[in-house]
């Protein structure tokens, strides 16, 4: 007969011990809290991303209108055909408040070439520029172009030479405290070399 040690480790399973292998509730803890800060501080900065990306799109979506309106004011003022003896035609100065831009117009003639065509440029009381063209100065071939939403007028000039003739329209215009400007030179009548000064 086998003594009572060898029946024991031979045949009988051995009785469960304790199990060292995971993590306490002390290690799990800080752990989770780690995850938790970073979970966090990546939510911030997701959030962030999200503000600039709808910033930057507004801002795309404004520069995409003002390049289509500097485009048409550079045309309609390309459409000023000044004759070369004129010396203060668009000279007219804004009307409605002087100090103010806002309910301020200014007629231009000499639209499409004939002096009773106008280039009128408007300001609204939300400081806001329009665009309108009239072929004849009674209506007829009227097209009208408002500025891009947000986009205020800051200041209108006519760029003259020494003599006084207007050359340009420059336009300053700004956007959420950014300048932004249009140079759109009038045409004029071709002149032979030696005939106008």
């Amino acid at each position: 007969m086998k003594n009572n040690n060898a029946a024991l480790n031979s045949g009988m399973p051995a009785a469960p011990g304790l199990d060292d292998r995971g993590f306490t509730l002390a290690e799990t803890l800080p752990a989770i809290a780690v995850v938790t800060l970073l979970l966090s501080v990546l939510l911030f900065l997701l959030s962030g991303t999200g503000i600039n990306a709808v910033r930057s799109r507004e801002t795309l979506f404004f520069l995409r209108d003002f390049l289509e309106f500097d485009k048409t004011i550079r045309e309609k003022a390309g459409e000023v055909i000044i004759p070369y003896w004129e010396r203060e035609a668009g000279a007219s100065v804004f009307s409605g408040e002087a100090a103010g831009l806002p309910g301020a117009v200014l007629e231009i003639p000499y639209y499409g070439g004939a002096r009773e065509g106008i280039l009128r440029l408007s300001i609204d009381d939300e400081n806001r520029l329009s665009l309108e063209s009239l072929e004849n100065g009674n209506g007829e071939g009227r097209e009208y172009y408002r500025g891009p939403k947000s986009l205020l007028v800051k200041n209108i000039d006519i760029i003259r030479n020494g003599e006084g003739r207007p050359l340009a329209l420059k336009l300053d215009f700004e956007y959420r405290n950014r300048s932004f400007y249009t140079l759109a030179p009038f045409s004029a009548f071709p002149v032979k070399r030696g005939l106008y000064g």
